[in-house]
């Protein structure tokens, strides 16, 4: 009996410790599971957009080198414009050598057939342009006649469309450009040369006949190939350049 006294006391003074032994545990456990966890957790990265600067620098810097090339070559006889494309909205910058505008266009016509039209069909005014338009790595001169007819109530555009197809058909003739009328484009590529690009482009109830023809090619750090005089041209109709 005394021995059974002796072995319930001792387990009553060991019960304590191992409670406190299990619960030490239990932390412990519990401390090195959250350290586990924390440190297999991959580290938070923050997303950072790029400095919209330097993507924008490369145009900048073309157009400033397209206006500075172009204030060099104006002189103190040429305006200069800058404009955006009317289908690429790239910056240009161009001379306008010679501008006027003109409000019968049957007397500054050429062509049996065209001045029939002019006189039928009376134009409400004719822009007449001389310039040398300027782009990050060429030059191209450009003459170009904008025309604009009324229409009438039941057909508003029936004289544009009839006017521009006579424009295209190059033997039934046109407006007289400033070329013909005796005006220069400065320097040694300012007369057209034969493979200068012929181009009608209308628009709702005006037209805009251009020639046109590369005036230099400037090479630059990655130059590339100039675009077609064609495409210059669709570019630069209707714009400050032309009309």
């Amino acid at each position: 009996m005394r021995h059974m006294r002796q072995i319930l006391l001792l387990m009553a003074i060991r019960a304590p410790r191992r409670r406190t032994s299990v619960f030490a545990c239990l932390v412990l456990a519990a401390t090195t599971l959250a350290s586990c966890t924390q440190s297999s957790s991959p580290p938070v990265r923050h997303h950072q957009s790029p400095p919209t600067s330097s993507s924008a620098a490369p145009s900048t810097s073309k157009h400033v080198s397209a206006v500075a090339r172009c204030r060099a070559h104006a002189g103190a006889h040429g305006h200069v414009v800058s404009f955006r494309g009317t289908h690429s909205q790239s910056p240009y910058c161009a001379v306008v050598w010679s501008s006027d505008v003109i409000h019968n266009c049957a007397k500054h016509a050429y062509g049996r057939k065209m001045i029939a039209f002019l006189r039928k069909h009376h134009c409400r005014s004719a822009t007449r342009t001389l310039a040398t338009v300027f782009h990050a790595h060429f030059a191209v001169n450009v003459s170009s006649v904008a025309t604009a007819f009324p229409g009438t109530a039941h057909n508003q555009f029936g004289a544009e469309f009839k006017f521009t197809q006579l424009a295209k058909t190059r033997s039934a003739g046109g407006i007289d450009d400033l070329l013909r009328d005796g005006h220069r484009i400065p320097g040694p590529a300012g007369t057209p040369p034969k493979h200068a690009v012929y181009g009608v482009y209308p628009l709702n109830t005006m037209v805009d006949v251009l020639y046109a023809w590369y005036a230099g090619y400037r090479s630059g750090p990655t130059p590339g190939l100039p675009p077609s005089l064609k495409t210059i041209e669709q570019d630069i109709a209707f714009t400050p350049a032309t009309a």
